[in-house]
């Protein structure tokens, strides 16, 4: 396996913002970066996707013009770019196969349809066992900040060591703190009771910041310098994560086994980044 940062490219602000990140991680990891553009089969079924703008000059114009500006931003970087044909969906989770990450670029975050928006990207999310960054464009809603914390999503039920691998080692190569959140509902009974027990809130919050404080504690031992916050919060975990990730440099969240598609590890991180140009 030869690790490389793999960036899909396209003519979309997203996947733009999605190569200058990826440059920037990889520049950070001292590994190589990947730009892959898909040359769709069929040109009509998506042409918003292989780029109406660049087909006057081709994929290999915008390639190479990314690529350079890449290099220029990170002396010493080295930038591989490719013109593969195919669907998208395949051929870029196809490409993160020996990957150390796949970056994407991605709308935006939701809490009612999931963190992460785009057809494309949602699909190779579940399409790939590899870690896996959706990348947002500058815009009104996105500003910089290199400089926040890294943010991660916490299952104490279900701890998953290559999420908090990811995490603890992204926030020690960012210098970042590492902010941890765990959500937690009472039973479906207790939640309609007539009136609450402050208590049993209590209790809860407390069993479940020790179940944090022990999948925590083995990382913490092998990442002494870096700076981690608990947070144990009740209520919907999408809302309490997408308002951490406003100010976040990085948000490192896990993701489910897909049921229509080759299953990726459950334990396989997604993370989602804000930039700006």
């Amino acid at each position: 396996m030869n690790p490389t940062v793999v960036a899909g490219l396209d003519h979309t602000p997203e996947s733009r913002a999605a190569a200058t990140w990826a440059a920037d991680e990889a520049a950070r990891r001292d590994l190589p970066v990947r730009l892959v553009h898909v040359r769709e089969i069929d040109p009509y079924t998506r042409l918003s996707f292989s780029g109406a703008g660049e087909l006057a000059h081709g994929p290999e114009h915008l390639l190479k013009r990314v690529a350079d500006e890449l290099k220029a931003g990170h002396p010493g970087l080295t930038v591989i770019t490719d013109v593969i044909p195919g669907f998208p969906e395949a051929v870029l989770a196809r490409s993160a196969g020996d990957a150390g990450l796949l970056v994407l670029g991605s709308r935006a975050l939701g809490t009612v349809t999931g963190f992460l928006v785009g057809s494309i990207a949602l699909a190779v999310v579940a399409r790939t066992r590899r870690p896996a960054v959706l990348v947002r464009a500058p815009g009104h809603d996105a500003a910089r900040h290199d400089a926040g914390d890294v943010v991660l999503g916490v299952d104490v039920t279900h701890p998953c060591d290559d999420l908090l691998a990811f995490a603890f080692e992204s926030a020690a190569l960012r210098g970042a703190t590492l902010r941890v959140i765990h959500s937690y509902d009472l039973p479906s009974a207790e939640s309609f009771a007539m009136v609450p027990d402050p208590d049993r809130h209590t209790d809860v919050a407390a069993a479940r910041g020790r179940a944090l404080g022990d999948a925590l504690s083995p990382w913490r031992h092998r990442y002494p310098h870096v700076k981690v916050t608990e947070d144990i919060v009740s209520g919907n975990a999408a809302r309490h994560l997408t308002e951490a990730a406003a100010t976040a440099a990085l948000l490192v969240v896990g993701r489910r086994s897909s049921t229509t598609a080759p299953p990726p590890s459950p334990s396989s991180p997604t993370t989602e980044a804000r930039v700006a140009a």
